[in-house]
Order: structure tokens, then C-alpha cells, then sequence
């Protein structure tokens, strides 16, 4: 049996068993000692209490967070004018309901105090909102507990939706209670038992943002259309069931341990990647922010250095990402034109590994990285960068790409040489060749050439207006080709080797090496 309601009397006391089991009998989940808070803390005290924004300085404690989608409502917020009245009171009326719902829960868990983004950091403040969402991996990591409002559209809907339970019958009047045959399908998220097919997504699933809080927090209570649902390292619980279910595969926040690791986990980076991109935002200005948390923890167990998205240490391979569902025609000039963030889109990004295994054998690297400018205003790299050029040494080639994008040719001295069959060529944006056949350059990364088989992985460049006074050719990014077909006569790279008859030339006669900065 299910309550109806998601603050009922038993549907919190559910939540509080949960919770204290979790917190005093799971080894992998509890925390070693309290947190030091955020800047800025909500205490909400117990019942009865006044709410009030409390500067923290550096004190300790326990405390929840809260994940909610903004969407079409302005929730209540802090801002410059409004700080100082935040500090003295926030009355409870004046709350959006969802954020009274999180406060009542918050209470009963038996918690004082809870950090709600729209309240605890100053929101007509770019400084201090840029230096804030720099430190959610601490915020989110730090928590004792995580409240997912996951049906909630915005802040005026509140945690208690009424439980969708789809065919269900009511058992008796007074507490609501419904009952229902066993579903053993879930959502898409793989926690609450639904009624409906297994793609059903909550919103805020949907959203970019809350991707890094669910990962980062160490223990989280879900508020979603059918259940109240429990997630944290050792299992799962929901209300429909009595036995808890095991976590299924090692969450992200497992592989990422408070140690720094040997080696640099590319394979977990590329899958998170994969399922962020796909995610929404409702700034894209965000791209990078919305993940910054999970790239400082990665940056740090890993010892690796970050840049847009990308880890310089993956370079230049890194640069090898493609867009496979585009939602937006025109790339963002917020970022630069190499890293994914600067489209919008699923986007998968290759690998040392995963070109191994496309290509036949190992991937020798014909291009190399000389020099990097990285700037992002701050000491960390995580947020957006106001400076971001990648300085390479490599094979380039112009090309001519037809209308339709699949008519590709070298052209050097009046040859030409086709190069659309049994290739692959991606463009990051749809309107990136709009305007006709026009004049790219290819930028060899890594070739092979085995059994008379050439294998290519060119960045697609486009000259770009920026000008650098060393005279080096600046370029922007505007796809990837692939090339992987036995074609009649082979190519050997990076060595030119021209032979002579009949208008005939090698593929590598066709490149010439170049200082390249990438925009």
C-alpha cells in the first residue's frame, strides 16, 4: 500500500526509517564527520520556528539539499536588495510550495538546516553566482541528504502531486491509501515502479543541471508522480516494495574516490558526456557550469587538467566528438568552436580506446599539440572560459565540400581526388554548409595505412577572422570526417611519397604541414 499523499503522516515516518537506516547502518554511505556549510544556509530550525538565511563562516553540520526545476516560475530568490531581510526572516508564507514541502520534510528528517540554490546564492550578483556554482561538488558532495522534487515542473507545485498510481483502488477513508497490483517495470531513471512504459521521464530528470546533484549527493529521497523513492550507495527503496533493490552497475561517484587515482578514466568521461549532452537547459550560457561540480571531482581523482569540456591530456584525440541528434542549428559563440558545449546536441566523443577499435590496430597521433591559452577569469577552469585556443603542428589539406555534403574533394594543382565514398562526415551544426560548396581544410589526427587500407580522422576547419601576430592560420571547427575504405593506390603519413605518371598524386602530396590555432 501507497500513501496518497507524499507528506502524509506515514509516507515522512517511511522516509525517516530509510534515512536513519542508511545513515547509521550502511557502511559505503555514511560520512566520516559533519560538513563545513555552504556560504549560505537556510535554517529552518523545527516546527514552529522562523526560516532566516544564516551566514555560515565556516561552520559545521548537517545539512539537505534541495533539486528542483526552475521552469516557467520565478521561485523566490536572494538577491543584493533583498540579502539583509533573507538574514532576519523568511516568512513561512512566502515560500513557493515546493520549497515549504522541503522545508517540512527537511524538519522531520530531523535536520536543521537546508540549501536551496535560488535562496542561497545571490542571484542579481555575477560574481558571487559564478563563484558559488564553482563549489557545488562541495555543496552536493557535503550534504547529508538530498530532497528530488522529480515531478515538480517549478517551485509552485510542491513535493505532494498525489501519487499517480494508474488503477489503483482506494483501501478504506480516512488516510487515502490506495493499493495496486505489484508493476515491476520503472521509470527511466530506474527507481520508481510506474504503471506506464519504462521510457516515462520526470521532468526533472530532463534537466542538465540536476544531472552532477544526483550524482554528487551520497544518499537521495525522490518525490516523483507514483512513489516516494530512496537512492543511495548500498540500495534502493520505494514504497510499493518491502525489500530493497540493489544498485544496479557502479555509479559514477564510486569510480570518482576521495584518492587520486593512476590513471585517467576516458571511457567513464565520454559516457557521462553522452547522457549530459542530452539533457536541457534552459541558459545555454550554463553548458559548462551545470557540470563544473563533476569536473572538479574529476579533475582532482584523477590529476588531470580540464578545458571546455575536454581533458588536455586527451588531446589531441579529444578533439575527434561528434554530434549525433542536433537540436539546434547555430553554434554558441560562448564557447570555444572545438568543444562540444559551443553546440547543442547528443554528442559522442572518441577515444584513444574506441578508435583503436574502429581503425585496425593502434592510432599513431600526426598532429601535436604546441601550446594552449586557457582563461577563465578565475583560478578554476571549470566555469566559461574568456579566453580558449588550442595550438597545433599538422598534416592540412584544403577541400571543397559539395551542397550536400557528401561530395568531398582534395584539390591540389588542379587535381582533384573524391573522397565521398565508404567515408563519414559529420558536421556539428545543420546550416554549417547553408550557403553551397565552399572551401574547408582537413586537419589530419590520426592516420594508418595497412593492406593497402588508409584510415583517416580529419577535424573539418573553416578559416576563421581572428588574427594572431605570429601569422599563424586561425581556424574554427565545423565537423569531423572519418575515412576508413581500401581505396587503389595506398598513402603513407607522415612521409611524402609522390609517384610519377599520369596525372597522379599521393593523398599525402595533398597536405602540408601547419602551424594551426584552433578558435
Amino acid at each position: 500500500m501507497v500513501p496518497d499523499g507524499a507528506l502524509s503522516a506515514d509516507s515522512l515516518a517511511t522516509a525517516y526509517e530509510w534515512f536513519k537506516e542508511c545513515a547509521e547502518s550502511h557502511s559505503e554511505c555514511r560520512s566520516p564527520r559533519k560538513s563545513k556549510f555552504p556560504t549560505r544556509i537556510i535554517n529552518v530550525g523545527v516546527e514552529g520556528d522562523e526560516v532566516r538565511l544564516l551566514l555560515s563562516e565556516g561552520t559545521r553540520g548537517d545539512y539537505a539539499t534541495l533539486s528542483h526545476c526552475w521552469g516557467d516560475y520565478s521561485p523566490l530568490t536572494t538577491t543584493q536588495s533583498t540579502i539583509s531581510q533573507r538574514v532576519k526572516c523568511i516568512p513561512f508564507e512566502t515560500l513557493p510550495k515546493t520549497f515549504q514541502h522541503s522545508v517540512v520534510v527537511t524538519r522531520r528528517l530531523g535536520i536543521r538546516y537546508l540549501w536551496i540554490d535560488s535562496l542561497c546564492i545571490i542571484q542579481d550578483s555575477p560574481e558571487d553566482w559564478k563563484e558559488e556554482s564553482a563549489k557545488m561538488q562541495d555543496v552536493y558532495a557535503g550534504a547529508i541528504i538530498n530532497i528530488s522534487a522529480d515531478a515538480a515542473a517549478n517551485s509552485s507545485v510542491g513535493l505532494s502531486l498525489g501519487k499517480g498510481l494508474g488503477g489503483g483502488q482506494q483501501v478504506g477513508k480516512a488516510d487515502g491509501l490506495f493499493c495496486r497490483p505489484i508493476s515491476t517495470g520503472t521509470d527511466s531513471s530506474g527507481l520508481s515502479h510506474t504503471p506506464r512504459h519504462a521510457e516515462f521521464q520526470h521532468i526533472l530528470s530532463t534537466r542538465a543541471w540536476v544531472l552532477q546533484e544526483r550524482i554528487l549527493s551520497p544518499r537521495i529521497l525522490h518525490f516523483s508522480t507514483f512513489e516516494m523513492t530512496w537512492e543511495c550507495h548500498t540500495n534502493i527503496r520505494c514504497e510499493c516494495t518491502v525489500q530493497p533493490r540493489k544498485v544496479e552497475g557502479a555509479r559514477f561517484w564510486e569510480s570518482l574516490s576521495q584518492e587520486v587515482q593512476e590513471t585517467f578514466d576516458s571511457r567513464l568521461w565520454t559516457k557521462l558526456v553522452l547522457k549530459y549532452s542530452a539533457l536541457r537547459l534552459t541558459r545555454r550560457s550554463d553548458k559548462l557550469n551545470a557540470i563544473a561540480g563533476l569536473a572538479a571531482r574529476a579533475a582532482m581523482c584523477w590529476s588531470t587538467s580540464y578545458i571546455a569540456g575536454l581533458w588536455r591530456e586527451e588531446l589531441p584525440i579529444c578533439l575527434l566528438w561528434r554530434v549525433t541528434k542536433k537540436t539546434r542549428n547555430a553554434r554558441s559563440a560562448d564557447f570555444p568552436s572545438w568543444s562540444w558545449t559551443s553546440v547543442d546536441g547528443t554528442i559522442q566523443c572518441f577515444t584513444q580506446a574506441s578508435l583503436e577499435a574502429t581503425l585496425v590496430g593502434s592510432v599513431p597521433r600526426l598532429v601535436t599539440v604546441t601550446g594552449i591559452m586557457y582563461d577563465c577569469g578565475t583560478e578554476e577552469p571549470y566555469g566559461t572560459p574568456l579566453e580558449a585556443n588550442v595550438y597545433l603542428k599538422g598534416q592540412i589539406a584544403q577541400v571543397t565540400l559539395g551542397t550536400d555534403s557528401r561530395s568531398i574533394s582534395l584539390e591540389t594543382d588542379g587535381l582533384t581526388e573524391d573522397l565521398a565514398q565508404s567515408s563519414e562526415l559529420y558536421l556539428d551544426c545543420v546550416n554549417e554548409n547553408s550557403a553551397g560548396a565552399q572551401q574547408y581544410h582537413f586537419l589530419v589526427i590520426v592516420a594508418e595505412s595497412v593492406d593497402r587500407k588508409r584510415k583517416l580522422c580529419c577535424l573539418i576547419l573553416q578559416l576563421s577572422e581572428t588574427t594572431f601576430s605570429n601569422s599563424w592560420g586561425a581556424y574554427r571547427r565545423v565537423g569531423i570526417f572519418l575515412c576508413r575504405e581500401a581505396y587503389e593506390h595506398a598513402y603513407r603519413l607522415p612521409k611524402i611519397q609522390a609517384k610519377p605518371g599520369a596525372g597522379y598524386r599521393s593523398l599525402r602530396s595533398k597536405f602540408r604541414e601547419e602551424h594551426v590555432v584552433l578558435v
